[in-house]
Order: structure tokens, then C-alpha cells, then sequence
């Protein structure tokens, strides 16, 4: 990385070669190619790097497991460089140090966002190699940006579902369809509106209970609270 020239330019008539590398947060790749023959190994041609890629991952794929992210650095660096890499004459290789992509070799039940993996994998021709970790130190590096959130505070002190929705059992109101003109199920709720009047103009705070109908006659001429246009029930257990 410190010697001249730092990149070079493509050539398309020799393959590709690719380093992956994901932490829990980001993923890290270099995109390479043969350059130079090194005199004192001349059966090991020289990778030399043609560019660097760094990226954190969102906040939904810092969720995902071990397996899953090593599969998505793939599919993160084939879609960075895909004008290198979809039509490529002969395949190209991804060096990895995880062992953790052999897990995707045998048939699996996947859930839909691999399953949509799978079939954009399908554009390109590629085998997967194993390397050991310390020949994949600048991928780590760059599979670890420098950026405040590491996700080390994921999903700390989450509600799920908070508590505003949830209706208490007890002080919930309750509401009564009018379906007859005044009948006697409808005077026996007016009536215990009138044993409940402090609790009915709390509910009228709390619930937007009104004493204003809305309905239309014959309906709009019964009395009580009512909570868009239906009766509302006052907690007493015999009439409920």
C-alpha cells in the first residue's frame, strides 16, 4: 500500500480477485489482479490492487448473524464493482478468511433476503477460496471503519411495545351501538352515566367523551355521553 504506484488500472483479459472481510458492523474489500512476477517466487505472481472498498452496514444488517454477514460482504462487493465483474470471460475469485461460507455450500430453508441474495449471485461467475486470517489484514482493517457507531449499543433498552398501547383493562371506556330508539337497555346506561357523573368528566378529558351528539334523529334525541356517537358505558359490571 506504500509503494508507487498505489492502484492500477484494470485489465479485462486477465481475472479478478477479490479479498472479503466483515465485522459485526462493516465490510471491508479489495478488488485485485496479477501484476508483476516476483523473481524470487516466480510461480506467485504479484496481486496488486486496482481499489479499496470500506462500507458500515445498516442497522437492520448489524442484526444478522455471522453467516449471513460473511455473505453479504460478497454481495456488497459484487454490487460495488459490478461494471468489473458481471460479464467477466472467465471466473474470478473472493479470498476469504472465514470458514463461515462454507455454510452456504449445502441446501438450506432460507428466509426471503437471502433468498433475494441468491438470485442476484446468479449474474456472476466466481469460485470462493480459504485463506488464512494473516494474509487478510488490510480487508480486516477496512471491514472495521473509523465511525462513532460500532454497533456496540444496538439494540440496548428497546419497547417493543410501548406502553401507551396498551388500554387499561380497568379505567378503559367502553361504548354502547344505539340500535334502538331509546329502548331500555339505553335508559339503563344514561342512568348509570348520572351515578358515574365525576368518572364521565374524566373520560371526557381522557377519551374525548362529549355530551354532544352526532348522530341524527330519532337517535340524536336520546341524552348521555357519548364517544362518537355511541353511548359510553360506565364500569358497572351488571350493566356490562
Amino acid at each position: 500500500m506504500c509503494s508507487k504506484p498505489v492502484l492500477t488500472q484494470a485489465q479485462y483479459d486477465k481475472p479478478f480477485i477479490i479479498h472479503t472481510n466483515a465485522s459485526a458492523y462493516g465490510v471491508g474489500a479489495i478488488l485485485l489482479q496479477e501484476g508483476e512476477t516476483n523473481p524470487q517466487k516466480p510461480l506467485k505472481p504479484c496481486l496488486h490492487p486496482i481499489a479499496y472498498y470500506s462500507a458500515t452496514f445498516m442497522l437492520t444488517e448489524r442484526n444478522y448473524d455471522i453467516y449471513e454477514h460473511e455473505l453479504l460482504a460478497v454481495l456488497k462487493a459484487l454490487q460495488n464493482w459490478r461494471p468489473y465483474l458481471t460479464w467477466t470471460p472467465q471466473p474470478f475469485t473472493f479470498i476469504t478468511d472465514h470458514a463461515n461460507l462454507t455454510f452456504w455450500k449445502h441446501p438450506w430453508k432460507v428466509n426471503r433476503h437471502v433468498a433475494q441474495w441468491f438470485a442476484e449471485l446468479q449474474d456472476y461467475w466466481f469460485e470462493i477460496k480459504h485463506a488464512p486470517g494473516k494474509t487478510h489484514t488490510t480487508t480486516n482493517f477496512l471491514s472495521r471503519p473509523f465511525v462513532d457507531d460500532k454497533g456496540e449499543c444496538n439494540n440496548k433498552d428497546i419497547t417493543v411495545l410501548p406502553p401507551e398501547l396498551f388500554v387499561d383493562r380497568d379505567a378503559a371506556i367502553r361504548v354502547f351501538d344505539i340500535d334502538t330508539i331509546f329502548g331500555e337497555l339505553d335508559e339503563a346506561v344514561v342512568d348509570a352515566q348520572d351515578q358515574y357523573l365525576p368518572l364521565m368528566k374524566e373520560w371526557q378529558r381522557k377519551y374525548n367523551a362529549t355530551m354532544i351528539s352526532t348522530l341524527h334523529p330519532p337517535y340524536s334525541k336520546i341524552p348521555g355521553w357519548r364517544k362518537q356517537g355511541r353511548l359510553v358505558v360506565p364500569p358497572n359490571l351488571s350493566l356490562k
